[in-house]
């Protein structure tokens, strides 16, 4: 009987049998479908739960470098995971990748310093009374950098000179000198405007008199914050 019934007054000759239907007809659970320690019947016998209960009060997750799992199970209160409204792209060092966001970061721009980040030892000549390219690299950090050469000439008769460019532009006053010393001597210049990703910043060269050798070497890039790929060769 699935409901109260009424039996008809009158006398009944014989005994009357109330069917008393089966709880677990239709049931289809089993025990590991039932919170542990719960019991109902199945099939006329008493069943104990097992399915683990895992919480029951709420749960927050906090993310970390590893992966943390939370065991199958019953949780009687909500499950939060944690958020980070710091987790930005601009925050993550491009290259990288945290829960699905990519970095673009590359780093503070860089400033001139004596931190080389891109240095070309080999000797090269002056080869007329032009100017001429004689070095150059691509920038791959935007930012400022501070340019070097070694140079000296073969006879004090003559002067060498060395010009530092940008995309083959002169730069701003002081970026241009000369030297009649027949011992090599350092000329540095601090760029005082920015430069983009994929320009050039190159050293062009002349000599004043060509009976006599104007000779440049370790053409060089330096930064003052930590070094990094900021230069290439081109």
């Amino acid at each position: 009987m699935t409901a109260n019934g009424t039996l008809p007054s009158g006398i009944y000759d014989n005994d009357v049998t109330v069917a008393v239907p089966d709880p677990s007809i239709g049931t289809t659970a089993t025990a590991a479908d039932l919170r542990a320690g719960k019991t109902m019947r199945s099939g006329g016998a008493l069943m104990t739960g097992t399915k683990p209960v895992q919480a029951t009060v709420a749960q927050t997750v906090t993310p970390g470098t590893t992966d943390q799992v939370l065991g199958s199970g019953i949780y009687d209160g909500s499950i939060t995971v944690k958020g980070d409204a710091n987790l930005l792209p601009t925050n993550i060092v491009n290259g990288k990748t945290i829960f699905g966001v990519s970095g673009t970061w590359v780093g503070y721009p860089p400033t001139p310093g004596s931190n080389q980040v891109y240095a070309e030892a080999q000797q090269r000549n002056a080869t007329g009374t032009a100017y001429a390219k004689l070095y150059s690299c691509v920038v791959r950090i935007a930012g400022r950098y501070r340019l070097s050469i070694s140079y000296a000439v073969s006879n004090s008769a003559a002067l060498g000179y060395a010009q530092f460019r940008k995309n083959g532009a002169t730069l701003p006053s002081g970026s241009t000198s000369f030297t009649s010393s027949t011992s090599y001597s350092v000329f540095s210049y601090d760029l005082t405007v920015d430069c983009a990703v994929g320009d050039t910043l190159e050293m062009w060269s002349n000599i004043s008199n060509l009976s006599y050798a104007a000779y440049y070497k370790d053409f060089s890039i330096g930064i003052a914050n930590a070094t990094r790929t900021y230069i290439t060769a081109t």
